[in-house]
């Protein structure tokens, strides 16, 4: 009886301390994609979160997006994370962050940065895709895949059909692993895939 009282103890404690320092997830930027484009050496950063006060006015139809886009820049991936915090209003939260592209130039030079700022920052997910974009990056963001309402969504499930995922966790355990390629159709918002 007396160790069921301690575990009990135990748990509610836990479950009380648990939400002294934290943040409420509503407080913080949701992040869905992460973007990251090398130009002329420096490090370009784009993030689509969740805006939850999109989609709830009136004049908003039920295809258009939850989502809005943030960026910042730096001379590496770090420098540009910080510059990009001090940008939003809330700290930004990724463990919904579903896909981490990368564009050409970014796969040919940073891809050791890249590997160190995953092990490194707890907060992006193991389980996170990562694919290379031909064009920017950050274009993908910005693109409007089949009217979702969380546009990042259509390339991973197209990434998902077409059986190309790769995620943190197998770029960090293979360095030779073969990352996914979408290339972006402007006139169509379509994003293709192609294995690299």
């Amino acid at each position: 009886m007396k160790i069921i009282k301690i575990v009990i103890s135990a748990v509610l404690i836990a479950v009380l301390l648990s939400g002294c320092g934290g943040r409420m997830l509503n407080d913080m930027t949701v992040v869905q994609a992460i973007s990251l484009d090398e130009i002329g050496g420096r490090v370009y950063l784009g993030i689509q979160y969740l805006d939850l006060n999109k989609g709830s006015g009136k004049n908003e139809g039920l295809n258009s997006s939850l989502t809005a886009n943030a960026f910042a820049s730096g001379k590496t991936v770090e420098e540009a994370v910080k510059n990009l915090s001090k940008t939003l209003p809330d700290d930004y939260f990724t463990g919904q962050a579903k896909l981490l592209i990368i564009n050409s130039e970014f796969a040919k030079s940073r891809l050791d940065e890249l590997k160190k700022v995953i092990v490194k920052d707890k907060r992006i997910r193991p389980d996170i895709l990562i694919a290379v974009c031909d064009e920017k990056a950050s274009d993908a963001l910005k693109n409007s895949f089949r009217n979702e309402r969380v546009p990042i969504d259509g390339i991973c499930k197209q990434l998902k059909r077409s059986r190309a995922e790769v995620t943190a966790n197998d770029f960090l355990k293979n360095p030779k692993i073969k990352l996914p390629v979408i290339k972006l159709d402007k006139n169509y918002g379509i994003v293709m895939n192609y294995p690299r």
